[in-house]
């Protein structure tokens, strides 16, 4: 996987924060790339828009490489 970040839409204050986004871009153009099972592609800029919850949210990242067909597999944890 090429990189990846995410950002948190701010409303006021740390504790308010309930939407972010997810932008992963891999290393090939040619790989899928999957957010949460939702493919994401160059189209969308390799991003996903997220509804945050109070507590613990996961971010589940699939890589699935083009030339040798294996699957990286990420998790992101928001707090």
């Amino acid at each position: 996987m090429g990189w990846w970040y995410w950002h948190l839409y701010d409303k006021t204050w740390l504790s308010d924060i309930d939407e972010g986004f997810i932008k992963v871009k891999p290393d090939d153009p040619k790989d899928t790339v999957k957010i949460n099972g939702e493919v994401v592609t160059a189209d969308n800029h390799y991003m996903k828009d997220l509804k945050l919850d109070k507590g613990k949210n996961r971010v589940e990242i699939e890589v699935q490489d083009s030339s040798t067909q294996s699957e990286s597999k990420y998790t992101v944890y928001i707090f």
